[in-house]
This record gives C-alpha cells, structure tokens and sequence, in this order.
C-alpha cells in the first residue's frame, strides 16, 4: 500500500506543479492593456462596486444589532 501511494505521488506531484506555474507579472511601466501606466490590479477596476457591498453589509449589520436590542 505505501509502495502504490509512493508511487502515485511521485508521478502526480511534477504534473501538479507544472499546471500551477504563474506567468510573470507585467513589467514595470507596463499594465495589463499593454499601455504606459503604473500596471492595473484587479481591485482597482471595482472599488465602487466593493463599497457598495461594504456599505450594504454594514446597513444589514447595524440594522440586525438595532433589531436585537428592541426585543
């Protein structure tokens, strides 16, 4: 049994690291459009979308508090 666990992990392990290979990031000056520019980030595209679901959950949680206290 440890002979076939062994086995199946040192065949499996090289197969996994090759898929988990990240490509390099933009260079410096460069964003992920290929433009002149300090390089784009995820967050930076929905930062008005993520204060709203911010500003939601804190109404939601403030109202929930308020509700638990009345009763």
């Amino acid at each position: 049994m440890k002979n076939r666990l062994l086995s199946f992990l040192l065949l499996i392990l090289p197969l996994v690291t090759i898929f988990a290979q990240v490509p390099p990031p933009p260079t410096q000056g460069e964003d992920a459009a290929g433009g002149p520019g300090v390089p784009d980030t995820p967050i930076d595209q929905y930062v008005f979308v993520l204060f709203l679901i911010g500003a939601s959950f804190a109404l939601y949680i403030f109202w929930n508090q308020k509700k638990f206290a009345k009763s």
